[in-house]
């Protein structure tokens, strides 16, 4: 059962790797909203313009679960494919999803461009700016998401260690014509790999636009 497609059951969270929370601290890297975003497939999302009004909000993880396993459960009782169901029946799953996201508004006027998922040891802030932006980006009106702390976990964190001595210089000797080494006291930091225990959070977002 293809994620992107269907809005049922919680998705297999990515987890986020050393790499992506270096990218993070530098600033260097698209935000995790992003990394982790699976379009839905009939969601042309490059084709979508910016958005300019964007609603960020949160609904409670229970609701969700208990949501997205009613549409996998009436997933599983039907003997045709999610890619097969009539566009009434997509619609009418799609009405229950948007319920359980506590969209109040006409489903028919409402479409789903997919959802990021993962999880992270980070203390991630969805008011920060950075989802909004994000979901401006891909042309959605709101970003509708959940999280839950699913208990502890060991996580590699970087702790820096002060260090000073003589240590070799490399130069190039002009006279000479030559490079050489000479030993010079200094200080320096070496920043060493350390296991450390963190909660473990799981983080799920929809996003979606009001149809044009």
């Amino acid at each position: 059962m293809s994620a992107l497609k269907y809005p049922g059951r919680l998705p297999h969270v990515a987890y986020l790797s050393t790499l992506a929370v270096l990218c993070l601290m530098l600033g260097g890297c698209a935000s995790i909203w992003e990394r982790t975003y699976e379009p839905r497939a009939e969601a042309l999302t490059d084709r979508i313009s910016r958005s300019d009004d964007v609603t960020v909000r949160k609904v409670p993880w229970s609701r969700l679960e208990a949501t997205l396993t009613e549409l996998s459960e009436a997933q599983a009782d039907r003997d045709i494919h999610w890619d097969e169901w009539p566009d009434a029946d997509r619609q009418a799953a799609d009405a229950v999803l948007l319920r359980g996201l506590q969209v109040s508004e006409d489903p028919s006027l409402i479409e789903v461009l997919g959802r990021s998922s993962f999880k992270s040891t980070d203390r991630l802030k969805p008011t920060d700016g950075s989802l909004e932006r994000f979901a401006a980006k891909i042309g959605a009106t709101y970003a509708i998401w959940s999280s839950k702390v699913l208990g502890k976990t060991d996580k590699i964190v970087q702790e820096p260690v002060r260090e000073s001595g003589f240590r070799p210089i490399r130069y190039y000797d002009r006279k000479r014509g030559r490079y050489g080494t000479r030993y010079e006291y200094d200080d320096w930091t070496t920043y060493v790999p350390v296991v450390i225990e963190a909660d473990e959070t799981a983080w799920v977002v929809y996003y979606l636009r009001h149809r044009q």
